[in-house]
């Protein structure tokens, strides 16, 4: 049997608000899955103080991997920042799967269209940090052969894990699960894990309701399931059992583009006065 650490570094008082997330001791038929937290586990303490003093991406994937390894663990799921495990099921299905393929590490790699600058690429490759599995057994085999001492070039610390796959990962020891099927607070298809974002096949969810207040009443609307209003329907959609934000801007959007089309079409009588000022015949 394959022993997983699923551990989680909390970044956010948020983690204690959302308990329906929090498991641990799940036999499985080919894993025995363990969450490991600040709660209850010291020594990630002590890498979480570490990288807050830092904020250095790679040392803290070490020092978690190393944790990790002295508790006998085969693999290591980390969830790092707001990430949360929303379907334990469909979790499972992943770790299933990288177990099964035999990587050396699993992350999530999509093209990120570049809105905000006109020299990158739209297709640019995006490394997400949010969820990051490791084998234990071929990841130590590959970290030491590496200087630790990786040029890091004061870069962001997404664009450093990105260099730090590219450097010393062969394409075919990287499991890239990231899957089209992720969704945005308004259940539309994203590629973006800001303020939130569900993926639908594997159960993985980000979620920063600092950055829009609506997410919390979403949230405790598809946690008390049996939670009904006149406000729910109003402010929240039901997509495949899951209640996602309606989308208030985009319809004011069109309504605005209707109305703006109409006040730009012109009479009879305007158009004829209109060219008959500008003295043209074709009318």
């Amino acid at each position: 049997m394959k022993k997983v650490a699923v551990i989680d570094i909390n970044f956010s008082l948020e983690k204690n608000k959302l308990k329906f997330f929090k498991f641990s001791d799940i036999k499985d038929d080919k894993a025995l899955i363990e969450r490991l937290n600040i709660n209850n586990n010291s020594s990630l303490i002590n890498i979480q103080s570490t990288y807050n003093k830092n904020n250095d991406f790679l040392e803290m994937i070490f020092n978690i991997f190393r944790l990790s390894n002295s508790l006998d663990f085969d693999y290591t799921f980390i969830l790092y920042g707001n990430s949360y495990l929303y379907n334990y099921d469909k979790m499972l299905v992943l770790i299933k799967e990288f177990i099964n393929l035999n990587k050396v590490i699993g992350v999530r790699i999509s093209q990120a269209h570049a809105h905000h600058t006109l020299f990158d690429s739209p297709r640019s490759p995006y490394v997400d940090k949010h969820f990051v599995l490791i084998n234990n057994n071929l990841f130590k085999k590959k970290i030491d052969s590496i200087d630790e001492k990786f040029d890091q070039s004061k870069n962001e610390n997404h664009i450093i894990f990105f260099n730090f796959l590219e450097k010393y990962f062969k394409n075919k020891e990287i499991h890239n699960f990231y899957k089209n099927t992720i969704v945005d607070k308004y259940g539309s298809n994203t590629r973006n894990y800001f303020p939130f974002s569900i993926c639908k096949k594997y159960g993985l969810m980000t979620y920063y309701p600092q950055f829009d207040k609506r997410l919390d009443y979403m949230m405790s609307s598809n946690i008390i399931k049996d939670k009904k209003s006149l406000l729910k329907n109003i402010l929240l959609k039901k997509i495949d059992e899951f209640f996602y934000l309606r989308n208030f801007n985009f319809n004011l959007r069109l309504l605005s583009n209707h109305l703006l089309f109409n006040k730009n079409l012109l009479t009879y009588d305007e158009r004829k006065k209109m060219y008959q000022v500008y003295d043209d015949d074709r009318f």
